[in-house]
């Protein structure tokens, strides 16, 4: 048996003769240990797991783990300990397991009979990281779109169009999405059509063949949130990578992705008819408290000459949403201390750009990758704002060590506003 870890997906397979496979254990052992700041739980399978297998996809985000050892997740807990096994599926792997299960094992005599799982109990711990190369000159360019999954629909298609002109102009490195990738209520299942209907079968320009880096949005949280956080949507399309929070490293600068929707009291206290998949959120408050922590730890370890950071929600916006206060009071706070130069979001429906008032840092709209609102424009949030556009498009962002340049472009590729950074320099055309 081979132990294999998904830097993608964050879990941890043992392989069977040509394939993958995931395991459902049952728990029948605890055993509790704990490592610097951060404390762990190991449980034990006394019988082997169902299983379900994976075709391997062959890319190189697999890579040998350790020999000789059968093995199923390694997931984070909830804080406070599970109820039950499921709890152990609900959140994404953090980086560090990958590190302390090597040494862990060879503390274990493990045979067929025995499955060990290791939940992390995480008072504070890394966020997945993703290594991404900038070109051979030494720099990055990239396209952001937001708000997008209406199959084609409402200008969707247009807006891929002109995206995959950009992006060959261009010679883009990877797009970011900044949520609600499908409407209206996210993906049933890993074998919901809509995936492919609004993602694959969408964006087909060849230059758009690069990595997708996703956010989840709060139509994406209507849905079934782990079938769209599953690694095995990678065997149907490749460039798709989605999580809750992450970091995507590029040498000359970092990525830093947020899970905003459950910073949001509306959809907890004030759902309406809508329901939400907080599996793996719950217990928010517990969970909210992580994120804060990990994101700060993760901005203050960063030596990247520029630091952006992804959600769905606006911090700063004119648009129909307006201001988010939940972001404004916990996650802008952040933000400002480790001098984040960029903040992009979609959740409104629009192309805009805001300059803070109190630090360096542009609020960047990309939310008009399908359905806009027009004239959607709250006039009462007007300070510092550059640009709003309320029809449908997307961004563009070129990256040097010393040069930021970004571009809105509408649905037919006319540039509708630039905004030019330095270090040291803040302008806009």
């Amino acid at each position: 048996m081979q132990l294999y870890y998904d830097h993608i997906g964050k879990r941890l397979y043992w392989e069977k003769p040509n394939q993958l496979a995931l395991a459902s254990p049952c728990v029948t052992a605890v055993t509790k240990f704990a490592q610097g700041r951060t404390s762990y739980q190991l449980e034990v399978a006394r019988k082997p797991p169902r299983q379900r297998t994976l075709e391997p996809n062959g890319n190189h985000s697999l890579r040998h783990a350790s020999n000789n050892h059968l093995i199923s997740y390694v997931t984070q807990c909830p804080l406070g300990g599970p109820n039950s096994i499921s709890e152990t599926y609900r959140n994404s792997l953090m980086i560090m397991a990958s590190r302390l299960i090597r040494s862990l094992l060879i503390s274990f005599i493990v045979t067929p009979a025995f499955l060990f799982i290791l939940c992390l109990h995480s008072v504070s711990a890394e966020l997945p990281r993703l290594e991404h190369p900038t070109k051979a000159d030494g720099s990055l360019s990239l396209l952001v779109v937001g708000d997008w999954g209406r199959k084609g629909a409402y200008n969707q298609s247009q807006v891929a169009l002109q995206m995959g002109r950009i992006g060959e102009k261009l010679s883009i490195n990877f797009v970011i999405s900044t949520g609600d990738n499908f409407y209206d209520d996210g993906l049933r299942s890993i074998n919901d059509p809509a995936f492919e209907n609004s993602f694959t079968k969408v964006y087909t320009a060849k230059s758009l063949q690069k990595p997708w880096y996703n956010v989840l949005g709060n139509h994406d949280y209507r849905g079934n949130v782990m079938a769209q956080l599953n690694p095995v949507f990678r065997n149907i399309d490749s460039r798709w990578l989605c999580m809750r929070s992450f970091v995507v490293n590029s040498e000359i600068a970092e990525f830093f992705f947020v899970d905003t929707t459950p910073f949001v009291d509306k959809y907890f206290l004030r759902p309406k008819h809508h329901r939400y998949d907080w599996r793996g959120v719950l217990p928010r408050k517990g969970y909210l408290s992580n994120l804060l922590k990990d994101l700060d730890l993760a901005l203050i370890n960063s030596a990247a000459n520029w630091k952006f950071v992804v959600g769905h929600h606006g911090i700063r916006s004119a648009g129909h949403h307006g201001d988010t206060k939940e972001l404004v009071k916990q996650l802008l706070p952040v933000l400002e201390a480790n001098e984040v130069d960029l903040y992009i979001n979609g959740h409104d429906h629009c192309l805009q750009h805001i300059s803070s008032t109190t630090s360096p840092i542009q609020f960047l709209t990309s939310g008009g990758g399908s359905k806009a609102w027009k004239g959607e424009f709250n006039t009462s949030n007007r300070d510092g704002l550059r640009f709003y556009y309320d029809g449908q498009g997307f961004m563009s962002v070129q990256l040097t060590p010393t040069d930021a340049s970004v571009y809105f472009y509408n649905i037919y590729g006319r540039v509708m506003h630039s905004l030019n950074l330095s270090k040291g320099l803040h302008s806009a055309a």
